[in-house]
């Protein structure tokens, strides 16, 4: 098994788009419904993958998710007045 950090990038019907956090190049494609319900895009997950590719576990992590927002929207602000 391995885990690593991704990111929701968006969701596609009953499917999400995962971007892996240390190379975002690298896109899963997993069952929405694996990764819960208070899922949204933009949540950075720690998902741990089974030998075969299924999800064992998702876990949301919040304060990185809090920070990575704050980050986008002070760079955001900062695009604005410039």
């Amino acid at each position: 098994m391995k885990s690593n950090k991704f990111t929701v990038d968006r969701f596609e019907e009953e499917k999400a788009v995962l971007l892996q956090r240390d190379d975002e190049t690298i896109e899963k494609i997993v069952a929405k419904k694996l990764l819960g319900t208070s899922v949204s895009e933009g949540d950075i997950l720690l998902i741990t993958f089974s030998d075969n590719g299924n999800v064992e576990k998702s876990e949301l992590l919040k304060e990185e998710t809090e920070q990575a927002r704050e980050q986008a929207n002070k760079l955001l602000e900062k695009l604005k007045n410039n």
